[in-house]
């Protein structure tokens, strides 16, 4: 009888086996119950790191669209401003998880301050610069809260902070100044929707758009500036205007007209163009119809604006082109009664001046006999007009430097350009440019004379304390402390200042 051998550890084998797949089994359960949250929190991580990293972009596209084309966007438009600026489409820009198009909580939102332009009642963006800049003194200057904020979640289902663009100056200020710290468990700011909390701050994304930094502040004194495409714009004295970084400038000299130079605005800078021929007193009497004050246009400033007294007016001038070569078609002048009309700076102009230049445009309507006729001087130093007698010669009057008159060739109701010159040494005479009389003495102590009376124009007291009031119009006035060469005399007689 044959016996089977036994093989006695063929069943302890077989259930150890079995014991270690039971195990293995178990720990993959435990692993996959362990990377699965895990694999969800790395999306979200993804997804918050990638949004993270698009807002820059977002932001960056926002300024860049400012300064191209120089226009804050608003609300309306500040999704195709990126797009366009970006290289974005506009849904990807509205919408942290494009794919889900009609999920409002997905929506990023752009938010104003409230405070940028406080000034202006309703919505206060877009704001396109005016081709004159932006006023310093206006309220609407450009401040510290002249900014935004682009807002988004980057968690699907989280509702955002705020339910649309309408904001609070203390929430503004609360999201704009919030960092997410894991920390702390607060959420942004007070009102402020309380889900976010410390958990889930790594999802709400703040991008800051600081629109302050992209305004300049230029200065402006004694020119004209434009911006391409806009109308010029004449400082007299001095402005300050905001641009933003990359307008385009124009700058033409006050004096003359001409170009002296193109300028981007890149940072705060200043320009003065002020002539070191740049009149004490310039008088163009372009003023609005019935003012009662002619600007003065010299380096004297408003202090010398002219008093227009007595009635006299400023009107519309037949010193006008094609006649009068540059002078524009709705050219001004002044108007005088010739009987007590007269334009006061109420400024001793010509007191101690060792050189001086006077000049202007007549058309006087009477130059019949008479007491002497007025055109601009201070009595006691300076007297310039037409003698008194029965024959009407041009005449300056010195205190200190002697006395020169000349035949004036022209009869009444015609536009001339006088002008005299004392250059220490001796004076000149000009009608319409030509030299007509040279003469006078060099004044002792080297000053024409010094008074107690304001420097006028066309009456007032001017040959003597009183009267001497100009029948006609006056134009283009203007009084200089140096003596101009015969060159800039007939450069004056086309609109040409010196420079």
């Amino acid at each position: 009888m044959s016996i089977s051998p036994r093989h006695p550890d063929r069943h302890p084998v077989e259930a150890f086996t079995l014991v270690w797949v039971l195990i293995t089994i178990g720990a993959l359960a435990a692993l996959a119950m362990v990377l699965v949250p895990n694999g969800a929190e790395s999306r979200d991580s993804e997804l918050s790191a990638r949004e993270e990293a698009l807002l820059p972009r977002i932001t960056s596209a926002l300024e860049t669209h400012a300064v191209r084309h120089q226009v804050i966007p608003g609300p309306s438009d500040w999704l195709d401003a990126v797009a366009v600026t970006g290289g974005l489409d506009t849904n990807s820009v509205r919408l942290t998880f494009p794919q889900f198009s009609t999920d409002t909580t997905s929506q990023r939102l752009y938010l104003i301050d409230p405070r940028f332009q406080p000034n202006l009642v309703g919505g206060i963006l877009p704001l396109a610069l005016p081709t004159a800049g932006i006023d310093a003194a206006s309220p609407n200057a450009p401040n510290t809260y002249a900014r935004a904020i682009v807002l988004s979640v980057s968690k699907r289902g989280f509702p955002l902070p705020l339910a649309s663009g309408i904001i609070t100056a203390a929430q503004f200020d609360g999201l704009w100044d919030w960092v997410n710290d894991p920390a702390a468990n607060t959420t942004p700011l007070t009102g402020i929707n309380a889900l976010w909390n410390r958990p889930l701050g790594a999802h709400l994304h703040v991008g800051r758009v600081n629109y302050q930094g992209l305004f300049h502040l230029i200065s402006f004194r004694k020119l004209t500036y434009a911006v391409d495409g806009g109308i010029p714009v004449m400082v007299t004295n001095t402005s300050q205007r905001y641009f933003l970084t990359g307008t385009p400038l124009s700058l033409y000299a006050l004096t003359n007209g001409m170009m002296v130079m193109r300028h981007v605005v890149s940072q705060d800078q200043s320009f003065d163009l002020g002539s070191p021929y740049e009149p004490l007193g310039w008088w163009k009497f372009e003023d609005a119809i019935g003012s009662t004050v002619g600007l003065n246009l010299g380096k004297l400033g408003s202090i010398a604006n002219a008093s227009l007294t007595n009635g006299c007016l400023t009107g519309s001038s037949t010193l006008t082109v094609p006649t009068y070569t540059g002078y524009p078609t709705n050219n001004q002048a002044l108007h005088l009664d010739g009987v007590d009309d007269y334009a006061d700076s109420t400024q001793l102009i010509a007191n101690d001046l060792s050189q001086f230049t006077l000049s202007a445009w007549v058309n006087p309507t009477d130059l019949s006999p008479g007491a002497a006729l007025g055109v601009c001087g201070q009595y006691g130093v300076l007297a310039f007009g037409f003698k008194a007698g029965g024959v009407r010669d041009l005449e300056i009057k010195t205190a200190g430097g002697g006395t020169l008159s000349a035949p004036y060739p022209h009869p009444a109701s015609e536009w001339h350009h006088v002008a005299v010159t004392g250059d220490g040494i001796q004076l000149k005479l000009y009608v319409d440019s030509v030299l007509v009389a040279t003469g006078g003495v060099a004044p002792p102590g080297g000053s024409y004379g010094t008074g107690a009376t304001s420097f006028r124009i066309g009456g007032g007291g001017i040959f003597d304390p009183v009267g001497n009031s100009f029948p006609g119009e006056l134009d283009e006035v203007c009084v200089w402390d140096k003596a101009l060469s015969a060159v800039q005399i007939a450069a004056l007689k086309v609109n040409i200042m010196p420079f």
